[in-house]
């Protein structure tokens, strides 16, 4: 029996797809990125930093459903942020805000 050629292409054609689907990644998540600055209001010589903290204190990071770091534990993130500021010599001020229920006590 003879497999018509039409079949032929189905089946090579699944057999692409197949294949293909295996070497995919699909990010289900954020993807990590560099700190940008972002300027709310103002002008002057100096600025001040704000550090926005919200949510559950915590040294836990984001993952993707494949397990993929997708973001820095927070305090890691708040340790990042203020070595950066560190290194700008125009923050002349730190502000933090807190919009938290608490944490873990090593991290909070």
């Amino acid at each position: 029996m003879k497999i018509p050629e039409f079949i032929k292409h189905i089946l090579v054609l699944h057999l692409a797809v197949f294949l293909s689907s295996a070497c995919a990644t699909i990010q289900l998540g954020p993807s990590l990125g560099p700190l940008e600055e972002t300027v709310l209001d103002g002008e002057g010589p100096g600025k001040i930093l704000l550090v926005d903290i919200q949510g559950i204190i915590n040294n836990q990071k984001d993952h993707t459903f494949t397990g993929a770091t997708t973001a820095l534990g927070m305090v890691e993130g708040i340790r990042e942020i203020i070595a950066k500021a560190d290194k700008d010599e125009d923050i002349k001020a730190l502000l933090i805000k807190i919009n938290s229920p608490g944490g873990t006590v090593t991290a909070s």
